[in-house]
C-alpha cells in the first residue's frame, strides 16, 4: 500500500494521513460497538 518508500514528509502525504484517521475513527467505533 506504500507507494513511497522514501522518508520524511514526501512519505507521509495528506491522502494517506486522512485514510490513517479514519481507519483509527472507524477502529474506535467498531471497539465501542463491542462494548
Amino acid at each position: 500500500m506504500i507507494d513511497t518508500p522514501e522518508p520524511g514528509l514526501e512519505g507521509i502525504t495528506p491522502r494517506r494521513a486522512r485514510i490513517g484517521l479514519v481507519a483509527d475513527l472507524l477502529g474506535l467505533e467498531l471497539e465501542v460497538v463491542r462494548l
